[in-house]
């Protein structure tokens, strides 16, 4: 590349200049610039990867280290070889041959003093948005949300050229065409860190202008922040510019300069070639975009930055051990292009990728990935229900500097987003001791810079037993009150009610919201109710598990589907089947526990409907109330709390009067035989057979604790306009059930509504 000097240039348009480059190369004159002092002095925000640095000023160290290494590679010669490769591994070293090559480089780049001179204050600057005082005179109240770099571009505008003249007094000294290359080289949307590491999705080339010599010098400034980028443990020389460095780099070089081809075709290429260097076999990276597991595998050895054959089976390996929705959150994500459809770039991926793994084992690493990667996505729901295109930008910089560090359990850290200022930042669900209500001893320094949510998990232990006397002997009825997988729970509460206390299960109920066709029903009671058969399947589309129960012979009772959300109409329907089947108690049940909601404002729509839960409390309140009801007894029984409770759920249960009932875990081993029996353990997910509760209940069975994934299937997993959540956070009550009256339970739900 051929371009004239920038200061003759500013010198033809004498009208523009207002100064010359000073000769940065003389170190002397680098440092004595006040911008200098900014990166000595200030509060500077240190990358994650260096969160264990061994300097004081790790910023400052990264800096100067990018600053010799431009004096190395400019200059060429062996002295200089020796300089920048001392720090480096024999096996990994940049060969003289490669270093010759960048040399060859620089100099087309930097044809002569002055854009050499200009290149040393671009490298002097280009982090200075990690300074905090700077940072919130650029963005204020929102300095901790906002990139570094965008704190940068918008010095270079015009409305801020009161805070310039302070942060950036050489800037506005320099000749007009200088400062409109810093400004330029600086204010692209493209990094290529990102791109090398294949952190960003392929409308990060977009970003790149074509434009020379901007182009190359903005490239060029990111390989030398690259060669920096372990300044804090050995400044004079370069331990990141590796031979392997090279060779990812090189590639990356060759597929964003390739004259033709468009955004997404140029990403590719580079991903290719990476592959090919990763060692995957030829068939495969000639089929990568229709292959997304491996394409995914490809991207996560990208961030890793890992490059060879044996580095890329690790992950290989990790991820096929990955349950199938993970695998699927990962390959869905990580497929995606951001310029045809919507797409999450996790910001210091790789990072915190390197974080985890150096202190965690690979597969846990990952599917913790995943999780951040569909909790972005939910976030981003109401775009992407909408089809919107673009990149959504996630600042995980917080969790990459606890994983760095050591202070990150992925089993024990649950992440949601929040946008601030068209960001991603997260927000941790920390939990609270069920006894005494302080702090997870596991809760950590550098994670308190986040909020979160202080959620005490739910006390099912200090509750009193439910000796299950109340229901002895007693004709049942049993209602599932969401319909669908609670009618489940309710069909295995009865059998286990029925060998424990001698219960007499009459009928089990399923109450739905809204209609759903059917062939072969039986009997219909009510314009609202009628029987399902073992003959009776379900027609489109739905999740029809009523059925399960009707053709279990293990079950005593009549199966019944009740369509409605009129409590009145709950009400009026049971009190037809109690007099008719003689029944002396009814039970209620409710999964998870999303029936102790007090409001449905403000609840998390994707974990929790609470709303017609609440119509059937208030029905079989209404029937336990009713002036007729005799000594009727009206229980509702939470299967698994914790799952879809509210944050105040053990107030609701103290209010309510609750009861604990230990007997899903004193019968583990037919409890899980049931649920094999139904092939509602996860077996036949695909085949619309799950639900979340029964899941997350065989976790906690099998005594898994913490962030678990469950065997949901994966098109749930992957929806734009209905993403169910794969993790799941299961407690001690998660094998637990509470028992309550009816009518205490919507009394307490009432009270503080």
């Amino acid at each position: 590349m051929k371009h004239s000097s920038i200061t003759r240039k500013a010198q033809s348009l004498a009208e523009h200049a207002t100064g010359v480059v000073p000769d940065l190369s003389q170190l002397s004159v680098l440092k004595a610039l006040p911008e200098y002092q900014l990166l000595a002095n200030g509060e500077m925000h240190d990358s994650p990867e260096a969160i264990n640095g061994g300097t004081q000023h790790v910023e400052l160290d990264r800096t100067m280290c990018s600053v010799y290494c431009l004096g190395y590679l400019y200059r060429g010669q062996m002295a200089d070889y020796q300089a920048l490769t001392e720090p480096q591994a024999a096996a990994t070293r940049l060969t003289q041959a490669e270093f010759k090559s960048c040399h060859q480089w620089l100099q087309r780049c930097l044809p002569d003093q002055d854009s050499y001179n200009l290149m040393h204050y671009i490298m002097l600057i280009h982090d200075i948005g990690k300074n905090q005082a700077v940072a919130r005179q650029v963005a204020g109240e929102s300095a901790g949300t906002v990139d570094h770099d965008e704190v940068l571009m918008r010095l270079f505008g015009e409305e801020y050229s009161e805070q310039r003249a302070q942060i950036l007094p050489t800037f506005d000294r320099l000749p007009a065409a200088a400062r409109d290359t810093v400004r330029q080289v600086l204010s692209q949307p493209f990094n290529l860190g990102q791109y090398v590491q294949a952190e960003a999705p392929a409308a990060i080339v977009s970003g790149l202008t074509i434009r020379e010599p901007v182009r190359s010098l903005h490239l060029l400034h990111t390989v030398l922040d690259i060669a920096g980028a372990a300044g804090h443990v050995h400044q004079t020389g370069s331990i990141v510019l590796t031979s392997t460095t090279y060779q990812q780099l090189k590639v990356a070089m060759e597929s964003l300069t390739k004259p033709e081809g468009s955004f997404i075709d140029r990403y590719n290429d580079n991903l290719r070639k990476r592959a090919q260097l990763l060692g995957v076999e030829k068939e495969t990276i000639e089929q990568l975009q229709e292959d997304y597991d491996v394409w995914a595998q490809v991207r996560l050895a990208c961030m890793l930055r890992y490059n060879t054959p044996e580095q890329f089976q690790t992950v290989a390996e990790a991820y096929q051990q990955l349950p199938d929705p993970v695998q699927a959150v990962l390959a869905r994500e990580l497929s995606k292009n951001g310029i045809n459809d919507r797409s999450t770039m996790l910001y210091y991926a790789p990072a915190l990728l390197a974080g985890l793994t150096k202190h965690h084992g690979m597969e846990q690493s990952i599917a913790f990935f995943a999780h951040l990667l569909q909790e972005a996505h939910i976030a981003d729901k109401p775009a992407r229900q909408q089809g919107e295109t673009g990149v959504v930008l996630a600042d995980i910089s917080i969790l990459a500097q606890a994983a760095t560090a050591g202070q990150l359990d992925p089993a024990r850290t649950e992440v949601r987003f929040d946008w601030h200022d068209n960001t991603l930042v997260p927000r941790l669900r920390r939990r609270l001791e069920s006894t005494n209500k302080s702090k997870d001893p596991d809760s950590i320094q550098i994670l308190e810079q986040l909020a979160n949510d202080q959620v005490p998990e739910v006390r099912t232990d200090e509750l009193p037993a439910f000796d299950g006397e109340s229901l002895r002997d007693k004709r049942v009825i049993y209602v599932g009150m969401g319909g669908g997988s609670d009618g489940l729970q309710a069909a295995l509460l009865g059998r286990l009610h029925q060998q424990h206390y001698g219960v007499k299960p009459m009928a089990l109920v399923s109450v739905r919201a809204n209609n759903k066709p059917v062939t072969g029903a039986g009997d219909r009671l009510s314009d609202q109710m009628y029987q399902i058969t073992d003959q009776t399947r379900a027609v489109g589309d739905w999740r029809f598990l009523e059925g399960i129960v009707a053709q279990d012979e293990q079950w005593p009772a009549p199966v019944y589907l009740l369509n409605t959300m009129e409590p009145t109409e709950v009400t009026a329907n049971l009190q037809q089947l109690t007099k008719q089947t003689g029944a002396q108690a009814i039970v209620g049940i409710d999964t998870g526990g999303d029936v102790l909601y007090r409001t449905i404002v403000g609840t998390d729509q994707v974990d929790t409907t609470p709303d017609q839960d609440f119509a059937v409390l208030a029905g079989l309140t209404q029937l336990a109330q009713a002036d007729d009801a005799g000594d009727i007894e009206v229980y509702t029984a939470v299967v698994a709390p914790g799952i879809d409770t509210p944050d105040y759920a053990n107030e609701v249960l103290d209010q309510a009067g609750a009861q604990r009932s230990d007997i899903l875990l004193d019968n583990r081993q037919l409890v899980m035989d049931i649920y094999r029996d139904w092939r509602m353990d996860g077996s036949a997910s695909e085949e619309g057979l799950y639900g979340k509760t029964p899941l997350a209940l065989l976790v906690g069975l099998a005594g898994k604790t913490a962030l678990q994934p469950l065997l949901l299937p994966c098109a749930n997993a992957v929806s734009d306009s209905n993403p169910w959540r794969i993790f799941s956070w299961i407690q001690p009550s998660t094998s637990s059930v509470v028992m309550m009256r009816s009518e205490d339970l919507y009394a307490a739900v009432q009270e503080s509504a």
